[in-house]
């Protein structure tokens, strides 16, 4: 299984995902729940079979990465969808999935050579997958942020806000434990740590965002002057970083020719 075969697989995704959207908007939760699973289980088959034939993961190259990012989103939403019952949550979803995917069927970014030695240690697959796994559970934090922001101001708020502080803080911990690993692969790798590439700044930077954003949540004081929305714009920032972070820096000149992380 390559690339030839994906856009069959990702228009079926898209499909099933569009289904569920419609059918939670019409409070078919349970089919709706049947529906986003078919459309994750078809982009994890992709996945796998891609992984298989390549005899390698899928995750050398952006387009690889906006793949798993397409599916650790619309698991996430998922798991939201189930748990907090917003039945608006896989729309959003499936529209900012349905960007990634649509993507790479225009400018799928191949990777068609051997993973290069530093990628063949084992630190790779959990670092990346961790990073990305995080940048799901961040996205729908954001869209839940989003969503708070044109609220009417006399609708209470503070369901909806427990949700995104539960989410943002399970997504930071994700982020932290991506650096750690990273951190150690690069001590066995490099001799070092930390290196302030420009990747590991903007991962510090994203982290340290959200860090932000969970003490404002977390210091009652800093809530009578901070209020909901003010948090949610820093929600926000957070995510701002984290698309720097992942795929921004490719275009940042000081990462040009110097980082480890750009995409070739």
């Amino acid at each position: 299984m390559n690339w030839n075969h994906f856009i069959g697989f990702a228009l079926a995704g898209i499909f099933f995902q569009i289904a569920a959207s419609i059918l939670a908007f019409l409070n078919k939760r349970k089919p709706a729940l049947w529906m986003e699973a078919c459309g994750l289980a078809v982009l994890g088959v992709f996945i796998a079979g891609f992984w298989i034939t390549a005899q390698r993961p899928p995750l050398a190259s952006m387009g690889e990465t906006r793949l798993w990012y397409a599916f650790f989103l619309g698991l996430c939403g998922l798991g939201v969808y189930a748990a907090y019952r917003y039945r608006w949550i896989l729309g959003l979803g499936t529209l900012l999935s349905t960007v990634f995917l649509l993507l790479n069927l225009f400018r799928p970014e191949l990777q068609t050579r051997p993973l290069m030695p530093i990628l063949q240690s084992g630190w790779f697959i959990p670092h990346v997958i961790v990073y990305i796994f995080a940048y799901g559970l961040l996205s729908v934090s954001f869209l839940l942020s989003l969503y708070s922001l044109f609220r009417p101001r006399h609708t209470a708020n503070t369901q909806l806000m427990a949700h995104i502080d539960q989410l943002t803080r399970l997504g930071a911990g994700f982020i932290l434990t991506g650096i750690c690993l990273g951190a150690i692969w690069a001590k066995q790798a490099w001799g070092y740590f930390w290196t302030w590439d420009p990747k590991e700044t903007w991962a510090l930077i994203t982290l340290l965002c959200y860090g932000i954003y969970i003490g404002m949540r977390q210091c009652n004081a800093v809530q009578a002057i901070f209020r909901d929305r003010s948090c949610a714009f820093v929600q926000m920032l957070g995510f701002i970083a984290l698309q720097i972070s992942w795929y921004g820096i490719n275009y940042l000149k000081a990462a040009q020719g110097m980082s480890v992380h750009t995409y070739a």
